[in-house]
């Protein structure tokens, strides 16, 4: 069976395809053929920088079922798609039951595959505050994966979505995915209405200023640190007490999805993303399906930013 592994040469790191031994299932697996894998930006970052040789990386795939305990929701044949703490890039994986759910039969492995991380990512991020009509929902770092899934959930409750952009250029993007109201990183957030619900995927002086734009009970949701700023200063005062907007309930909420995972029923959170792909009402952002024989090229695009959207790689080898 091939995987991908982490080479070390020279001291530097290389994604590569090579042989490992079948894995063994055990009690609350599945064992799946992968059909489809998906790129994320962390896992991408950890492989090619701070990782030990012959390391497996991998967090989503998409695949059949071909083995399962006896009284499993899944049977062999199935069509699943899930999350693993690492090794997913593989032929074939030993996976959590738990975290899996069934693919839609309308709905192809590379569609859904990118769902698990930045789809229950911003769905579990929304869900911090009951939205509906009239809430205003501001959402940082709106083009990236967990960006532009948020714009939509957030936008089909009815809520009123701000989106942050870099650059002008990413204006109508935002919108088609439904977006209301744009502003720009470099105009900052300051002279919009306060909102109930930020989800913040900046960090540094974006968060600072987030904290100060929440309305009374409003919360503001930390999921990323894509300016890599060490230090965050804000104003306590204009937190807790906005003149004329915020008095009190305020909250900045520390969000990882690694902790999430233990308090929610993960196969409802997959099965309502990928039914919501399957009737059209969200979409994935599929920027480029490759061949996985090309993983480390297409791994050092999503790193530079290369790539505008998600990145998935088909394994070939896979039962279909």
């Amino acid at each position: 069976m091939q995987a991908v592994h982490v080479d070390l040469q020279e001291n530097r790191r290389h994604l590569i395809l090579s042989e490992a031994p079948p894995p063994a299932r055990k009690a609350g697996e599945i064992l799946v053929s992968v059909n489809a894998i998906s790129l994320n930006h962390g896992e991408i970052h950890t492989a090619l920088n701070d990782s030990p040789a012959g390391w497996r990386p991998g967090w989503e795939y998409a695949g059949i079922v071909l083995e399962s305990d006896t009284d499993s929701r899944f049977l062999p044949g199935d069509r699943v798609f899930g999350l693993m703490l690492e090794g997913a890039w593989a032929e074939q994986i030993a996976a959590p039951e738990q975290l899996a759910a069934a693919v839609p039969d309308n709905v192809e492995f590379e569609t859904v595959v990118s769902l698990p991380v930045a789809g229950m990512t911003a769905m579990l991020a929304l869900s911090k505050k009951q939205l509906g009509p009239g809430n205003r929902v501001l959402v940082t770092a709106a083009t990236g994966a967990v960006g532009r899934l948020a714009i939509q959930l957030a936008s089909e409750a009815n809520a009123h979505v701000t989106a942050l952009i870099r650059s002008p250029s990413d204006d109508t993007l935002v919108r088609s995915l439904g977006a209301r109201d744009i502003v720009l990183l470099e105009d900052g957030i300051s002279s919009k209405q306060p909102f109930d619900l930020i989800l913040e995927g900046v960090g540094g002086t974006l968060l600072a200023e987030a904290l100060v734009n929440l309305t009374s009970e409003g919360i503001c949701v930390l999921f990323g640190n894509a300016a890599h700023d060490d230090v965050t200063t804000f104003r306590p005062d204009a937190f807790r007490l906005r003149p004329g907007t915020a008095y009190g309930g305020t909250m900045l909420y520390g969000f990882f999805l690694g902790n999430e995972l233990g308090r929610i029923d993960t196969t409802s959170v997959l099965s309502i993303l990928a039914e919501k792909v399957g009737s059209g009402r969200l979409n994935p952002s599929i920027a480029i399906v490759e061949d996985w024989r090309n993983t480390d090229a297409v791994a050092r695009a999503v790193l530079g930013k290369e790539i505008v959207g998600r990145a998935v790689l088909r394994v070939p080898q896979g039962i279909r």
